[in-house]
């Protein structure tokens, strides 16, 4: 039960302790803060023991906040040193991926240099035995040096000669990829008249596409300006895209070819076919070097995949862009554009002309 009896100040005060308690090195530890009675008697009256008391707790708060803190302090340095390492290492290893990924690139591209360059020197080597094979086959279909005793030899002197003609093709196509990629591929520019090279390709191609059973409509008129141009290239240029649309358009087609000058003062030059078409996932497939929509060794349409990869960058290099709309099962619009500085105007063009009669 609870005494009746007052304390006196000596029991009071030797009953009266401070404790703070806090967590130190993983242990609990207290702070325990006790008077002395002899010493308050001798020194201190009621009222100033009572402040005195106050102080105690609050210096006791205080210390307990201090460790408290410290504590913390400590826990975020190490958590902050433990985070700046984390940073350091994984900088080092971005940095050692990155030297990597760098010297995997330079590697690729000495690599594809020398791919370019065996391609274009064994391109050339072959194009010369070629030369001479398709011309002794011209020979014998011509009979120079007498009538041969056997139709057949004739057939057979045909087939080489065509097959030859094919070969020199992919070879050529090969060579110029080959320079292209190598940056050896130089153009010769000059100014010419479209219409006629344009003629020159229909003579090549037209009967081709009889043969094919396609119906053929040339929309190009003779009154388009000249244009300024590697004559070769462009030439190269319009056959592939044609002889594509005749590959892929079956029996019973139309091929549409047209060429005008744009809004903007560019040539537009497109070849328009009713064939198989290409699907919209596999437009990017057809412009990447000896890569081919059917891949498999049974695929329907033979070929080396670079007709289309090649003529874009023949595009490319005078400036201009090459675009294909496509939908499967109906057809393929393939368009060339040059910009307005590839196109001489007839006046200019007439300049030009009597400038270099002049010259002569």
């Amino acid at each position: 039960g609870w005494s009746s009896a007052p304390l006196s100040l000596e029991e009071a005060i030797e009953g009266l302790s401070i404790s703070a308690p806090y967590n130190f090195v993983d242990r609990r530890w207290s702070i325990i803060v006790r008077p002395q009675p002899g010493h308050f008697l001798r020194s201190i009256d009621s009222a100033s023991w009572g402040f005195l008391v106050v102080t105690l707790l609050l210096t006791a708060l205080s210390v307990q906040y201090m460790i408290s803190a410290q504590i913390r302090t400590r826990a975020i340095e190490d958590s902050v040193q433990e985070r700046t390492a984390a940073l350091e290492l994984e900088i080092t290893v971005r940095r050692q991926v990155e030297q990597q990924l760098r010297a995997a690139k330079e590697q690729a591209e000495v690599a594809s240099r020398a791919k370019s360059e065996f391609l274009a020197m064994m391109s050339h080597e072959l194009r010369t035995p070629l030369n001479a094979v398709i011309g002794f086959a011209d020979v014998m279909l011509a009979q120079v040096f007498g009538p041969m005793d056997n139709d057949k030899y004739s057939s057979y002197a045909q087939d080489i000669r065509a097959s030859g003609l094919h070969l020199l093709s992919l070879i050529n196509d090969i060579l110029d990829l080959s320079k292209i990629e190598a940056k050896q591929f130089e153009l010769n520019e000059e100014a010419f008249e479209f219409a006629e090279v344009w003629l020159m390709v229909r003579s090549l191609l037209k009967d081709k596409a009889a043969a094919a059973g396609l119906n053929f409509d040339d929309r190009i008129f003779e009154d388009l300006p000249s244009l300024y141009a590697d004559q070769r290239v462009f030439r190269q240029i319009l056959i592939n895209l044609l002889s594509n649309a005749i590959k892929f358009t079956p029996n019973g087609g139309s091929i549409t070819v047209c060429a005008e000058i744009s809004a903007g003062g560019g040539f537009v030059f497109s070849v328009s076919d009713t064939g198989i078409g290409i699907s919209e996932e596999n437009l990017e497939t057809v412009l990447q070097p000896f890569r081919q929509v059917d891949g498999s060794l049974s695929r329907k349409y033979e070929g080396t995949g670079l007709g289309l990869p090649l003529t874009q960058q023949l595009v490319e290099m005078h400036g201009g862009q090459l675009e294909i709309e496509s939908r499967l099962g109906w057809g393929t619009d393939v368009r060339v554009i040059l910009p307005p500085e590839r196109v001489i105007p007839q006046p200019t063009r007439a300049k030009m002309v009597a400038r270099k009669v002049a010259a002569v």
